[in-house]
């Protein structure tokens, strides 16, 4: 599989607003690199950098029914 970004390992971290979250992480110097995208049947994710340079992902994932 072609290595969208140089880190080998990307942590994902489940999050209940993707967009509350990314505000959040530019807020404290933070940056999105890529997203939101879709993901079908499970929810959107975003990958995104640390000031330190580390790589890391979130995702909010769908709500089933109720």
């Amino acid at each position: 599989m072609h290595r969208h970004f140089p880190q080998g390992v990307i942590n994902t971290s489940e999050v209940e607003s993707l967009e509350e979250a990314i505000r959040k992480i530019e807020s404290a110097g933070g940056r999105k690199l890529q997203g939101p995208n879709q993901i079908p049947g499970v929810g959107s994710s975003a990958y995104c950098i640390d000031p330190e340079g580390n790589v890391f992902g979130i995702i909010e994932p769908i709500m089933p029914a109720k």
